[in-house]
């Protein structure tokens, strides 16, 4: 996790945060580990600050463990069970010594854990029967879901003739894709904390490089049983219908309620992005400040005094994602058609959105300018059209005529930040397309 953070941080989170229904997907080798307690308890925290959740369980991992027990006391031998599309093939033995044990024993759990949640029973959780997969169910429906500030939805449903096995993520989709739920955002609880990217966890993955199937254009995630290819397929429908899928780890939950950078995966669809000035209701602004500081920490960002801070702020816009905050950037008039371009900053490098941030910011003006303080951000203009003019100390040395329409060029100061100078116009760069 980045630096620390000051409480007005999560107090703006938990105030835009306050009576939207949550729901969080917890795989059955979550509520086996440790962390589970940790979980809870964070869980109890937030829902005291008003935000209502929707605790969807899985259960392989327990089914395993109750139906391999099972076997070992009846002298039979353990065989790993058949998936078809993340789903687990079960037969009527496996329903009634795997399935339904663990079920009873979850259910358990969370009475003694969370006796203020309401707990669904499986004739509550409406399913399709795949027959051809054993008894096993497709979630279509699930009654109750806003009977208490904490719901808990089980891995058994019911197709009003069979109690049924049921995939957690199918379970999530299903309640996603209800009308009545009124969901804001899902998190996926797993164990690897996200979607990993070369032994490290992505921190933002586009819906539109989701395929169907849910295979990504540019990570692997066919391993493990195709489990992460599974939660991407149910994250890409569930898209759909909310603005914002998690997947993260234990630890995360609360992090993606209270930071501004959850510790994994953010999911969203370019098409949800929100560029906007921040209302004044103080918790934006908040979450702009620690943004603002931690760039002035790194290098990125010049200080500015208390008085220039509150006049930046006058033209900072916010690319959002539901609640969480993608980036900013101010676009400062500079006189004439001329805006700068300046505190281009997120959490979530990386993943290309800062070529989202540039182009909203192109969406706005006709002319911009823009001091590009690191390659890395010279690179970020110049492939969004800007032309870069070098760096400012040579401009002053050779071009200062050239420059007398910009004041801001012959004013800068290059004894701390020799920065480069870009600029971009919409009428040249539509010309160049």
């Amino acid at each position: 996790m980045n630096s620390f953070e000051p409480s007005s941080v999560s107090d703006a989170y938990h105030h835009k945060y306050a009576g939207k229904t949550l729901l969080i997907k917890v795989s059955g080798k979550t509520l086996l580990s440790e962390e589970m307690p940790i979980l809870i308890q964070d869980i109890q925290s937030l829902a005291r600050e008003g935000i209502c959740f929707i605790m969807v369980c899985g259960a392989g991992e327990q089914n395993t463990r109750s139906y391999r027990e099972y076997l070992a006391q009846t002298g039979q031998e353990w065989t790993e069970p058949q998936r078809v599309g993340g789903r687990r093939v079960t037969d009527a033995q496996q329903l009634h010594h795997g399935v339904l044990p663990a079920h009873r024993d979850i259910q358990a759990m969370f009475r003694q854990l969370l006796p203020e949640a309401v707990i669904l029973e499986p004739q509550q959780l409406h399913c399709k029967h795949l027959s051809e997969l054993g008894y096993v169910g497709d979630p279509q429906s699930v009654d109750g879901l806003h009977a208490g500030g904490i719901v808990v939805v089980s891995s058994v449903g019911s197709d009003g003739q069979h109690l049924l096995n049921v995939n957690a993520d199918d379970t999530a989709r299903a309640i996603a894709e209800q009308e009545s739920t009124h969901l804001n955002e899902a998190i996926f609880v797993t164990e690897t904390g996200g979607v990993l990217q070369k032994g490290h966890v992505a921190p933002l993955l586009w819906k539109e490089d989701i395929a169907e199937d849910g295979q990504h254009a540019y990570i692997d995630v066919t391993g493990g049983g195709g489990g992460m290819q599974k939660k991407l397929r149910e994250a890409r429908r569930i898209l759909e219908r909310i603005e914002k899928v998690v997947i993260n780890g234990v630890a995360g939950v609360r992090q993606e309620l209270e930071r501004i950078l959850g510790s994994g995966t953010l999911v969203a669809a370019r098409s949800s992005i929100l560029c906007e000035k921040p209302p004044h209701d103080g918790a934006d602004d908040a979450i702009f400040d620690v943004l603002y500081q931690r760039n002035v920490e790194s290098g990125h960002f010049r200080q500015r005094s208390p008085e220039e801070l509150q006049e930046l702020k006058k033209y900072v816009h916010l690319l959002k994602v539901s609640n969480s905050v993608l980036g900013a950037f101010a676009l400062i008039p500079r006189g004439g058609s001329w805006m700068e371009c300046a505190t281009v900053c997120s959490d979530y490098n990386g993943s290309g959105v800062g070529d989202v941030i540039i182009r909203e910011a192109q969406k706005k003006a006709q002319q911009i300018y823009a001091f590009a303080s690191t390659p890395e951000s010279t690179a970020l203009f110049v492939r969004n059209g800007f032309g870069n003019l070098g760096c400012i100390s040579a401009l002053q040395k050779e071009h200062p005529a050239f420059f007398e329409y910009l004041p801001c060029v012959m004013r800068y100061d290059v004894r701390k930040r020799d920065p480069n100078f870009c600029t971009w116009h919409r009428e040249s760069f539509a010309a160049r397309k």
